[in-house]
């Protein structure tokens, strides 16, 4: 009975365009997985990392791979390390962007910490392409003398990195 009711817990969400999946994003709890249709998703800066466990984001038909074009961003309401638990992201089958709207590979990462401070357990790509990003895949701000926390595993298995930025930053 205790195992099925953590079951209960985890949900599904299957996604068909920009608004639901943002709202399943950004209201993420914790072992969701959101499932997105083919198609192109632009969110521009629009996603905040969801203060959460788990999130695994996958594409329903892994050959033909959702294509999210956005940066992923702490929101700037929330106080640096204020996150009630280590949130995980885990990216499998889709193709992110860094480019979005009127942006370019200048001016966009893939997920930028915004200057805050956040630790992770987990950022995992899997069997993803990443591309158009700018200076680099992640973004942990340490202008201001201190780091954006850390990340205990970040993998990437499978992945395609491809038209990035001139200088050639992962």
């Amino acid at each position: 009975a205790l195992l099925f009711s953590f079951s209960l817990q985890a949900r599904k969400i299957v996604v068909a365009d920009k608004t639901s999946f943002q709202t399943a994003f950004n209201g993420g709890q914790d072992k969701d997985t959101i499932i997105a249709k083919p198609g192109v998703y632009n969110f521009g800066t629009a996603l905040r990392i969801p203060p959460t466990g788990l999130i695994v984001i996958k594409s329903a038909n892994k050959d033909s791979m959702a294509i999210m074009q956005m940066e992923i961003q702490i929101g700037d309401t929330v106080p640096d390390g204020k996150y009630p638990k280590r949130t995980s992201l885990i990216f499998e089958n889709m193709h992110l962007q860094g480019r979005y709207g009127n942006m370019t590979t200048a001016s966009a990462y893939i997920i930028s910490l915004n200057n805050k401070y956040m630790s992770m357990d987990t950022l995992a790509f899997r069997n993803c392409e990443i591309s158009n990003a700018s200076r680099c895949l992640i973004r942990s701000g340490q202008d201001k003398g201190w780091h954006s926390g850390e990340i205990d595993w970040l993998e990437m298995t499978n992945c395609l990195v491809h038209d990035m930025n001139s200088r050639g930053n992962v």
